[in-house]
């Protein structure tokens, strides 16, 4: 993982704009009146899920190509026309799949529970990174 002195780069204004902080205000209210969008008690999850606006994050990737010097954070892999580079959270915004049995080698013999993830850090800049696709679909 590339280490990276995010003072290096300023903060992008649309992270401290009124539509950004219009975006947090919807997730707030939604995960605060939504509950139940963690695990019901049977085990089943509910259908209704926020639609993050991922769009609006495409305005700070010039911001993050100058802070990763076009890499990966992760596995540091040049963009390219077969490696494209996105935006991505270091905490994952929409669900976590938490292991319950340690060590476990399957989903079959482990149960697996799921939570809402940290939803309040989706237009964080510390919680942003550009990543390649490979690292994405692993941190999935």
């Amino acid at each position: 993982m590339i280490h990276v002195d995010r003072s290096r780069v300023p903060i992008p204004p649309l992270l401290a704009s009124a539509t950004v902080a219009g975006e947090r205000a919807q997730a707030a209210t939604f995960f605060a009146s939504n509950p139940g969008t963690a695990t019901l008690k049977s085990g089943q999850r509910f259908q209704e899920r926020y639609e993050w606006n991922w769009p609006l994050l495409q305005e700070v990737r010039p911001a993050l190509v100058d802070l990763f010097q076009n890499k990966c954070a992760f596995c540091e892999s040049f963009e390219g026309k077969r490696n494209p580079l996105e935006v991505g959270h270091f905490r994952p915004v929409t669900e976590i799949v938490e292991e319950s049995t340690p060590g476990a080698k399957s989903a079959s013999t482990s149960a697996a529970r799921s939570s809402v993830g940290y939803w309040w850090l989706a237009y964080d800049w510390e919680n942003l990174y550009l990543m390649c696709r490979a690292c994405s679909e692993r941190s999935v």
